[in-house]
């Protein structure tokens, strides 16, 4: 009897253990599905961000190209707008965009838009 009861007791911790193993298991699986799809949506923008800037690249470059043509005289005529053309302000907001680059020293950054505050007017 004594037996009987011990198997009895061993089944039923074998059946609890077992019974939160499974729940683990269907835990780990439904968070490894969340996973998959997770990675997908992450692989599907980074290829998409990978494209875009796959075409940014050649139209900065030539924008940089360009800005190195702006000489001391042609931001005389920006300084004396007092409030530039849209056209105008849509340029030097470009330029700003393109001078905080990664690598850029913040000083640079500073300076650059004091620059840029004064080209357009504002304070």
């Amino acid at each position: 009897m004594q037996a009987d009861a011990e198997s009895t007791n061993l089944l039923e911790k074998i059946t609890q253990v077992t019974t939160r193993v499974e729940r683990k298991r269907a835990e780990v699986f439904s968070m490894r599905a969340k996973q998959t799809v997770e990675q997908q949506r992450i692989a599907t923008e980074y290829t998409s961000a990978e494209a875009d800037l796959a075409q940014a690249k050649p139209v900065l470059a030539e924008a940089e190209q360009a800005l190195q043509l702006v000489q001391a005289r042609d931001m005389a005529v920006i300084k004396q707008y007092k409030i530039p053309p849209p056209l105008v302000k849509l340029i030097l907001d470009a330029v700003m965009v393109m001078q905080m680059r990664p690598g850029l020293e913040p000083v640079q950054i500073v300076c650059f838009s004091m620059f840029y505050a004064q080209a357009i007017g504002t304070h």
